[in-house]
């Protein structure tokens, strides 16, 4: 049986449809219908306080925009591992400079060519860059 893999934070869904009529969903990272929360950790060991995107950075990272938090969060697909990479769960405030920096609401993301993360905040109507 083949499977596809949904990936849903807050409406953006990233699918791919090998065989639509044995597909199953898994989840990869978290726990559906429990409190959010910023906790690091392995499948459903991480929370999540309000993932609002995600970017693949084509060599099996994941990154999360987690808005509350206010974080960045990297997952490992092949492990499901989950990690904060930028800002410290529950300090509001962009903070540039080294990791792990700070963000006031990631709302977006994009990973680019050159391995950098483009980070839309909507709190601060900013776009900030961080070199991964």
């Amino acid at each position: 049986m083949r499977t596809v893999t949904l990936l849903l934070c807050s409406g953006i869904v990233l699918t791919s449809y090998p065989e639509l009529a044995t597909a199953q969903v898994t989840t990869l990272a978290g726990l559906a219908n429990i409190s959010g929360g910023t906790t690091d950790g392995t499948g459903g060991a991480a929370r999540f306080a309000s993932p609002r995107a995600i970017s693949a950075d084509g060599a099996g990272n994941l990154y999360v925009a987690d808005s509350a938090g206010p974080t960045i969060r990297k997952m490992v697909i092949s492990t499901g591992a989950v990690t904060t990479l930028i800002g410290v769960p529950g300090r509001l405030g962009v903070k540039e400079g080294p990791f792990p920096a700070g963000l006031n609401q990631p709302y977006g993301l994009a990973s680019l060519y050159t391995g950098d993360l483009v980070i839309v905040d909507a709190a601060e109507n900013a776009l900030l860059i961080a070199g991964l």
